[in-house]
């Protein structure tokens, strides 16, 4: 078990000396001889495949990272009228939608005006909203509810809103 932990983790490695290093731990762990053979293929498949890739006039690099769930999601949300012009008609037929999948994939429903969006960072408030608008604030200093709220200064802002919670209101 450690021996297979090893060697993935040498599979992962950046650096050719890291993953050597990895790989001779796996080959202490290893306890059967089945397993020594294993890693010292691998091994070997692993020299062979370095010296092929070496051998070419150019060296292709590809950089893989693995990313965190939080680290590569955006929301993306329709952006209606700025507060002042918002009615809460616009603010109920704001379209949404839905992702799915590692990436986030996403289809932008039909509607029969066009639509501004913006793509905020997936945070948890965000990713665990229903149906998430996006109201922009010209000047945040001059909505006293907002500048109550959240302190901001002057200047442009962005406000979220949960049509669920307007929905109650307008009713």
């Amino acid at each position: 078990c450690m021996a297979f932990k090893y060697l993935r983790d040498a599979a992962e490695c950046r650096s050719a000396q890291e993953a050597a290093e990895k790989l001779n731990l796996a080959l202490q762990a290893a306890e059967t001889d089945d397993a020594v053979a294993r890693l010292t293929d691998w091994q070997q498949s692993e020299l062979e495949a370095a010296e092929a890739a070496t051998s070419f006039a150019s060296k292709a690099v590809l950089n893989v990272l693995r990313l965190q769930q939080d680290e590569l999601g955006f929301r993306p949300l329709p952006q209606v009228s700025v507060l002042q012009d918002l009615s809460i008609s616009e603010l109920l037929d704001a379209p949404a939608t839905h992702q799915e999948g590692a990436f986030g994939a996403f289809n932008m429903p039909a509607t029969d005006r066009d639509q501004k969006w913006v793509a905020l960072p997936q945070w948890k408030a965000l990713a665990l909203a229903r149906h998430p608008v996006a109201i922009p604030l010209v000047d945040c200093a001059a909505e006293p509810s907002v500048l109550a709220a959240s302190g901001a200064k002057v200047g442009p802002g962005l406000s979220v809103v949960y049509c669920i919670c307007a929905s109650i209101i307008g009713s």
